[in-house]
């Protein structure tokens, strides 16, 4: 019976992985999950033993099954029917309450809800308080002429309908704690208060885990006041759309509904003297995909900005790509804007910011980044490190 029951098995998944081979290449799936075809993996001996070239084996025959948006169309609407977790994160029908099903631990754990995808957040004290004490030693490495700010925007599941509001923790929780743990000579700036009272207009993409440009501009204003000087305002920028953009959470969680309602990219342009150099905005070309990389380009592990502004003054932002879509917004008021990515810069901060006399370091990450072992180690080896 056992040999039957196996070759039973053996036959149906020769019969399904032919049937579901025989179909052409289904190109649907670049197309509803914004990328491309996976390719097949390049065959070194180090990859073999590794098993790094048996992970890459698996989504190259994936992208080969005929019908395969066939198939994860159903998978979701299934997932969509019990409310139960998909992917890597929970699906909730826009009627259905539960509590977190989501391990705390789980990598970018999403909550689909009705035309937009969040991460659920999990406050991990501990982690916080590191990410605390990492800023502050910042602060006693630091001359005190060195102004420094901790901007900790929350990210848009903060602003869920309240019958949700189980699934995930608090983000302005995880804020509160980590400013009251700043040490003097930090300024914690209240970016939480000017998002929320503004959380009805459009501050953050649908598809992707990012704040629009409008959502950093509210930031922006509050970052203004702590550092005592007048904002820009809306009225003095030129806006530019540019639609069509499906961000990385549609990657990860592919749906016909958010596709047929992609975000736009709005663009805001100073209309002053002011010139940038590389220059901040970078649309994309005729055919190219709209992406968050309109803004400055994406992540650098260093990017230093020369602006026609002469003041003297210095922002060194050291951030997560939040920043990207804020940094724009500093350009009117510093003569120079040094970013650093603890993420992918290898250098000394420390020696960075040694380079300019007169400086606002500037901590911005958001609420997310308090739960991020990586990303606080990251941050502690670029204060230490010393290089030649």
């Amino acid at each position: 019976m056992l040999k039957l029951n196996a070759a039973m098995f053996c036959a149906a998944l020769a019969a399904f992985t032919a049937i579901v081979t025989a179909f052409p290449r289904d190109t649907r799936t670049i197309e509803n999950e914004n990328r491309s075809f996976n390719r097949f993996p390049e065959i070194t001996g180090e990859g073999v033993f590794s098993g790094e070239f048996a992970g890459g084996i698996e989504p190259w025959i994936s992208d080969r099954v005929g019908r395969r948006a066939d198939f994860v169309s159903a998978s979701m609407e299934l997932a969509r029917l019990r409310g139960a977790d998909a992917l890597n994160g929970a699906y909730a029908p826009k009627f259905l309450s539960f509590t977190r099903a989501v391990p705390a631990r789980v990598k970018d754990p999403l909550l689909v809800f009705d035309d937009r995808l969040m991460r659920i957040f999990s406050f991990d004290e501990a982690l916080a308080a590191r990410y605390a004490d990492t800023v502050n030693a910042y602060r006693a490495a630091l001359p005190e002429s060195a102004r420094i700010f901790s901007i900790l925007p929350p990210t848009q599941i903060e602003f869920m309908p309240e019958r949700f509001r189980d699934i995930s923790d608090p983000e302005q929780d995880a804020i509160i704690f980590v400013n009251a743990a700043l040490t003097d000579g930090i300024t914690a700036v209240n970016a939480y208060g000017e998002i929320a009272d503004s959380s009805e207009e459009y501050v953050y993409f649908r598809t992707d885990h990012h704040w629009t440009a409008l959502g950093a501009y509210y930031a922006y204003i509050a970052f203004a006041d702590a550092a005592g000087f007048a904002p820009k305002e809306l009225s003095e920028y030129e806006i530019s759309a540019i639609p069509g953009f499906l961000g990385y959470y549609y990657n990860m969680e592919p749906s016909e509904t958010l596709r047929a309602q992609p975000d736009t990219i709005y663009c805001y342009e100073y209309k002053g003297a002011l010139t940038t150099s590389p220059p901040l905005l970078s649309p994309p070309g005729e055919g190219e995909k709209a992406t968050y990389g309109v803004f400055t380009g994406g992540d650098h592990p260093k990017l230093t900005i020369g602006t026609s502004v002469e003041n003297g003054k210095t922002a060194v932002v050291v951030k997560d790509s939040y920043a990207n879509a804020f940094i724009p917004w500093l350009a009117p008021h510093y003569e120079s804007i040094v970013v650093l990515d603890p993420r992918h810069f290898e250098g000394s901060a420390l020696e960075v910011i040694g380079e300019y006399e007169s400086v606002d370091l500037i901590f911005l990450d958001t609420a997310i980044i308090s739960e991020s072992a990586e990303y606080i180690d990251a941050l502690s080896s670029m204060l230490t490190r010393v290089t030649d």
